[in-house]
Formats: structure tokens, C-alpha cells, sequence
């Protein structure tokens, strides 16, 4: 049985901590800090791309993505659910995502997403991602 993570005592706070510093380092360009975020066997899967497998391998592909945008910033909704043994939980829920491109020119996409977690050791990691943009070319 799965609960919403404001019925899971302190993992609701946990994963809003998380939360706060994926888009804290997504926004200052810190592919080191947002690596830390991933477990070690960790799958991103960006639409109409291989998968990107491992936590070295998710912050090279951070690295490759600071290297064209700056001041990304996501604005959308979500909710948390946990399982009820709270050691799982998944975040579901639509994004706007917003960026500059290095040359200034803004860039906009929005869309539906799911990541997630295990609490590894004490503390929750990302294990999965995936999303969707409405509009592939991201205007």
C-alpha cells in the first residue's frame, strides 16, 4: 500500500529538501552537487535518447547541459507518494522549465515527469527519471 508522503512522517520533508537542492544546484550549474542527489545505479531516460545509466555518467550528462544552458530554473506541481515500508517513493507531475542559452537566448519547455527514489543508507537518492515534453522543440 503507497502513501502520500504527508502521511509518512519525516519523508515528506526529506523529499522536499531533495527537491529544493536538485533545483538549487539545476539553477547555479552544479553537476557535482546534483550527481550527489543519484543513487549509484541510477537511470535518467530523456525522450528520444538512450538511457543514461550510473551516477558518473548522469553528472557528465549534467556537465554536457551547463555547457549550453545557464539559469534553469523549473516552475510546475507535483506530489510525493511512498510506499507504505517508506523506502520507496515516487514524485509524479508536470514541469515548466525554464533557461538561458549561453548566447542569451531564453529557452522554455513544459511537461509530465517521474523520478523515483530509494532511501539509501538513511537518505533518499534518485534512482529513475523520465520525462516528457509537450512540445519537442521546447517553444
Amino acid at each position: 500500500m503507497a502513501r502520500r508522503a504527508d502521511e509518512t512522517g519525516g519523508a515528506a520533508g526529506d523529499l522536499e529538501a531533495l527537491k529544493r537542492d536538485y533545483e538549487r544546484f539545476a539553477a547555479s550549474g552544479n553537476a557535482d552537487g546534483l550527481a550527489a542527489l543519484y543513487a549509484e545505479d541510477a537511470v535518467r531516460m530523456p525522450p528520444a535518447a538512450p538511457p543514461v545509466a550510473g551516477r558518473d555518467a548522469i553528472r557528465r550528462e549534467w556537465v554536457v547541459l551547463f555547457q549550453t544552458l545557464t539559469d534553469i530554473s523549473d516552475t510546475g506541481r507535483s506530489r510525493f507518494v511512498v510506499s507504505a515500508s517508506a523506502d520507496v517513493a515516487y514524485e509524479i507531475g508536470e514541469y515548466r522549465l525554464t533557461a538561458r542559452r549561453k548566447n542569451g537566448t531564453p529557452v522554455t519547455q513544459e511537461g509530465r515527469y517521474v523520478t523515483t527514489f530509494r532511501r539509501i543508507a538513511g537518505s533518499w537518492r534518485i534512482s529513475a527519471e523520465i520525462w516528457h515534453p509537450k512540445n519537442e522543440e521546447g517553444k
